[in-house]
């Protein structure tokens, strides 16, 4: 991977941390794009999951990029009900509280070689909101399949 899109990334991890613990609000999915011309920033207005592929791969060839990070709050299978998503027995936002954490995602892709996804988990705390740190779920050299990838433009 490109070391200034693993820069990117990083940036995009502290900002997001930085925001999460200081407002205690809902972090907006963000798309940072490598262009020729430097870095792009697009915020969607309604960011919906099914139309996400359509939507970045459009922006992604009319801004020539490279590559991208995307950042995003999610839901992640907790460690003991990961394999009722893996098996296809649920979906992560149909598992009960106790068996899935909110996290803070960070995508990185660059065009056509290599993508990373990272996430920390956010803890709810009496004081607010407390992101742990990040760590590198998925790293990997080619193509990598999810409904928020998009790996060819």
């Amino acid at each position: 991977m490109k070391k200034s899109l693993l820069e990117l990334e990083k940036h995009a991890q502290e900002g997001a941390k930085t925001f999460i613990e200081q407002t205690g609000e809902e972090h907006e999915p963000i798309l940072l794009v490598e262009t020729p011309e430097g870095t792009a920033t697009g915020v969607f207005d309604d960011f919906n999951i099914d139309t996400f592929q359509e939507q970045v791969t459009k922006a992604l060839r009319e801004q020539k990029a490279s590559g991208y990070v995307f950042i995003t709050e999610a839901w992640q299978a907790t460690h003991e009900s990961l394999h009722k998503v893996s098996n296809g027995e649920a979906n992560v936002s149909d598992l009960p509280p106790d068996d899935r954490e909110e996290v803070i995602m960070t995508i990185t892709v660059e065009k056509g070689k290599s993508a990373k996804v990272c996430s920390a988990v956010i803890v709810s705390t009496p004081k607010g909101r407390m992101v742990k740190k990040f760590r590198s779920d998925i790293e990997a050299e080619g193509v990598i399949e999810g409904r928020m990838v998009v790996m060819d433009w």
